[in-house]
């Protein structure tokens, strides 16, 4: 994988996404206050409720999601689709 920063989001809709963080110099209308542009690079389905929580494994790789159905369920974010 790339070194590219990634950042994942859990959200009320059972879904979690992980975004690729690309850092600009120059401020474009798709970039935040502070240059950064995200990019979805993956949706994660599989939970029937709410996700709860998020959390990258400490090597990157992985991805563990929590969900208020009492699941959670570790996602491979190499293997995108």
């Amino acid at each position: 994988r790339e070194d590219t920063p990634l950042v994942s989001t859990a959200a009320a809709d059972a879904t979690s996404k992980v975004w690729d963080v690309s850092l600009t110099d120059a401020k474009g209308p798709e970039d935040d206050e502070l240059g950064r542009r995200f990019e979805c690079k993956r949706t994660l389905r599989g939970h029937a409720e709410r996700c709860c929580r998020v959390q990258f494994h400490p090597f990157g790789d992985h991805v563990a999601t929590t969900s208020f159905d009492t699941s959670w369920r570790l996602w491979d974010v190499e293997v995108f689709p």
